[in-house]
């Protein structure tokens, strides 16, 4: 959470921007058991994390992390 939030990170910041970027999903239709969703830098899975009881077909999700 420090390295995605801050020094002065709160779990319910942390929380709330995951969840919501759950929700912007489900609003475009991107939320469905025929989705494959693909996550191209999903970090420590902020995202992830919220989507566990969401269906979908597949979900992969990966980061690269800098030398």
């Amino acid at each position: 959470m420090k390295l995605v939030c801050g020094p002065e990170h709160d779990p319910k910041t942390f929380r709330a921007i995951g969840e919501g970027v759950v929700g912007v999903l489900q609003q475009q239709g991107m939320i469905g058991d025929h989705i494959r969703l693909l996550d191209i830098a999903c970090g420590c899975g902020r995202v992830a994390r919220y989507l566990l009881d969401k269906l979908l077909k597949t979900y992969v999700g990966f980061t690269d992390i800098p030398a």
